[in-house]
């Protein structure tokens, strides 16, 4: 492809120098990297903990990279929580064995022990087919709300 290097060398010529901020953001990715890797090998912490001290770092005054009134703008925080609450509630059943109770009702119901293989696999891959568009619909919508 003709020109590839001088378009390279034009668009790094424009975006300037790396900026203290850049390099901050670089050295936290790393960090955050490397303590994700190494969970339980060395070191106690799991990644949701390193995740919320990172972006405490980045959200830090004089340290961090943005400022909450540029990630308030930024964040669709609806999502944000829709997908946190699903992320809880998923966890909370299958913690409590709820999420195998639910199946058990809900499949058991349906009669699935008394089909043949080939209906049980069309009818949960049905089902699971209808959750699925369920799920990017209503995240679709909030996404837009």
């Amino acid at each position: 492809m003709g020109g590839g290097k001088e378009l390279i060398q034009q668009q790094l010529t424009e975006l300037g120098p790396i900026k203290p901020s850049e390099i901050r953001l670089i050295v936290i990715s790393i960090a955050l990297l490397f303590f994700w890797s190494t969970e339980e090998k060395l070191h106690p912490f799991d990644t949701t903990t390193v995740t919320v001290i990172a972006v405490a770092i980045l959200l830090s005054p004089k340290i961090g990279v943005l400022d909450w009134k540029t990630v308030e703008k930024l964040i669709p925080w609806g999502t944000v929580i829709v997908f946190a609450v699903g992320i809880a509630l998923g966890t909370i059943l299958l913690d409590t064995n709820g999420a195998q109770w639910l199946s058990n009702k809900v499949f058991g119901a349906m009669g699935l022990e008394h089909m043949p293989l080939l209906a049980t696999i069309a009818l949960l891959s049905l089902f699971n087919m209808i959750i699925h568009l369920g799920f990017v619909s209503v995240t679709s919508w909030i996404g837009m709300l």
